[in-house]
């Protein structure tokens, strides 16, 4: 009746332990971080916990395995995983009371956000995505998103970029929370066996009769098409500078496939037999160059969790030399192509990775759900039975339809599809960081004193 949607994994993997992770659909149009925002003062207090603290000290009084939540650029989670029932409702009752219920302080906002003082900028976000700026990691991820996706809101830094930040006001905050925060928009997912279940669902028929009406609410899904149309052309080259001791190639194939469980395991599948067993064609033909350290693999995009073939190049000296090893992966992964690919260790990998999912305790499965549902697939489609479905990609796939994948993924005589990122060191790029945000102040002194005298007034 809410327009909830819920999921439910039947499972004794977890021997006890119980998941739940509610999840609301929130696009983006710029980098402002506004969804991560509101993620922060979600959790900073609402009418039943009104501490500010509430998220802490729940984890400093009961015994739990995790819980956090997450933005990225369609959605926003906030999960949990714990052992004892009691402490399970404690924090399902946490979340949703905050998710519903939040409430929205100023003095809350200076303190996760921004604030503007002695003339300096600080704030929990503001610093986060300060800190940022410093992780190769997500250097790499977000320019290659920004070349990947260019048109959808998965151009767009989900955290938020450290100029952009600032410019987000109290207001907005409530905004976006009142057009995204609804049962109409929200999907809850579970890990646990039939008790878990209905537990589950007599609590939140009971809270969601408890949530008044909201009419004219926009719908997101009219949204979809912006979110995951990929139809858009690829930027495919770029040039940066970051605080890398030593140069960094990264290219990326945009695969345009689903990110079915099917599809998702063979990818992962090929990706070991290009690089990862002994004498695979790529790492072959960049045995000739001087690299530092070799990394190919399957990427899944977290928001759309469509694959990409990504492939990282750490060398020492790469100037005038990237362009040879662009030219070699290529030359290297349509010779495969044209010759087929060899499975030799397929099933022995599978067989690996089903481990690794197993430790995961229920949370990928939970993820996959998360986003089968945000992409408007049935709930539940790809991510039932995951181990089941690696052994079975990897038992009847045959070598040609390996090949015809790689076909795919590289478009042979088309770089369409195809991104090649550079990122150069550069030896100031700290001091750099700091004349821009010196900048940013200087220009922006005068909004910034306003905006933060408002939220200094009482609440």
């Amino acid at each position: 009746k809410s327009g909830a949607n819920y999921a439910h994994l039947l499972s004794s993997e977890l021997k006890g332990k119980k998941t739940l992770k509610l999840s609301f659909r929130t696009p983006v149009s710029d980098s402002s971080g506004i969804a991560h925002c509101v993620e922060h003062m979600v959790l900073s207090g609402s009418k039943k916990y009104q501490s500010e603290r509430s998220f802490t000290e729940l984890q400093e009084q009961h015994e739990i395995v995790s819980m956090s939540g997450f933005t990225f650029s369609g959605h926003t989670c906030y999960t949990c995983l714990c052992n004892d029932g009691a402490e399970y409702e404690h924090l399902r009752d946490y979340f949703f009371d905050s998710s519903f219920r939040p409430l929205f302080r100023k003095r809350d906002f200076r303190r996760q956000i921004w604030n503007y003082n002695d003339g300096k900028l600080g704030g929990l976000v503001y610093n986060e995505m300060k800190a940022r700026r410093y992780d190769m990691f997500s250097i790499i991820t977000n320019d290659l998103d920004e070349m990947l996706f260019m048109g959808t809101v998965h151009e767009h830094s989900a955290g938020g970029k450290v100029e952009k930040i600032p410019l987000v006001k109290h207001e907005n905050i409530i905004e976006y929370h009142r057009e995204h925060y609804h049962p109409e928009n929200l999907l809850i997912t579970s890990h646990g066996n039939e008790d878990l279940l209905e537990n589950n669902l007599n609590y939140f028929n009971l809270k969601f009769s408890e949530i008044p009406a909201r009419p004219n609410l926009r719908l997101i899904g009219q949204e979809r098409k912006l979110l995951y149309n990929f139809d858009t052309k690829v930027n495919p080259t770029r040039t940066i500078k970051g605080p890398n001791r030593m140069p960094i190639l990264s290219m990326v194939w945009r695969t345009n496939i689903s990110g079915t469980g099917e599809e998702s395991a063979r990818l992962l599948i090929l990706n070991y037999l290009l690089l990862g067993r002994e004498g695979a064609p790529l790492t072959t033909a960049v045995g000739d160059f001087s690299l530092g350290q070799i990394n190919l693999t399957g990427y899944f995009h977290y928001a759309p969790l469509n694959c990409f073939f990504m492939g990282l190049r750490y060398a020492n000296d790469m100037e005038g030399e990237h362009k040879n090893i662009v030219k070699a992966v290529e030359e290297a992964l349509q010779a495969t192509a044209r010759k087929g690919v060899c499975t030799d260790g397929a099933k022995e990998f599978a067989e690996t990775v089903i481990g690794e999912f197993a430790a995961e305790n229920g949370s990928m499965l939970c993820h996959q759900n998360v986003t089968d549902w945000a992409k408007g697939r049935p709930i539940g489609e790809t991510m039932a039975f995951f181990n089941s479905v690696v052994r079975r990609v990897a038992d009847q796939t045959t070598a040609e339809q390996y090949t015809q994948m790689l076909r795919d993924l590289i478009v042979l005589g088309s770089n369409d599809n195809r991104a090649v990122l550079r990122v150069l060191p550069y030896h100031d790029y700290e001091k750099s960081m700091q004349e821009a945000e010196a900048k940013f102040i200087e220009e922006n002194r005068e909004y910034l004193l306003e905006h933060d005298h408002r939220n200094l007034m009482d609440d």
